[in-house]
């Protein structure tokens, strides 16, 4: 019998991802699964600070990073809140890499029975087949994949 008791949003704050937080969990809710929300700041973004740093400016990449973490996992934990599921229901996370690769390495370690994404609307289809986020999701997942259209409300 397949059981659902742990769902992955991933989220990306982009204007939809609120859609993506509320399906996530309204299924958690006819479920009675947990969510595991979760966004990965792109290692490229850090990269770029260290740039900015060699230049000569007065970046620290290590500070800079901790405060976006921190103003992630806020912004997380407020959108998580808006759900209405009991905290005990619902986790935050916030990592730092490759997109992909740390979705779908949290999608293994935390055992997720079921992800949670944004997909572009049907007028960004040539983006979607050249590789966004959660096309590679959609093809690499151990477990099945819910998009979320972005151009579609509830």
């Amino acid at each position: 019998m397949i059981t659902t008791k742990r769902i992955l949003a991933g989220i990306c704050f982009s204007e939809h991802s609120r859609l993506v937080m509320e399906h996530a969990a309204a299924l958690a809710r006819c479920f009675d699964a947990e969510v595991l929300a979760v966004h990965v700041l792109n290692v490229r973004d850090v990269q770029d600070v260290t740039t900015i740093e060699a230049m000569g400016y007065d970046v620290r990449p290590d500070e800079y990073m901790k405060d976006v973490r921190r103003e992630r996992l806020e912004q997380l934990q407020r959108m998580a809140g808006e759900t209405g599921l009991s905290p005990e229901k619902i986790r935050t996370l916030v990592k730092v890499g490759h997109p992909v690769e740390e979705l779908l390495k949290v999608i293994r370690e935390e055992k997720a029975d079921l992800v949670v994404v944004g997909a572009k609307r049907a007028a960004d289809l040539p983006h979607i087949l050249i590789g966004s986020v959660a096309e590679k999701v959609f093809r690499h997942s151990p477990v099945g994949v819910v998009g979320v259209r972005h151009g579609h409300g509830r």
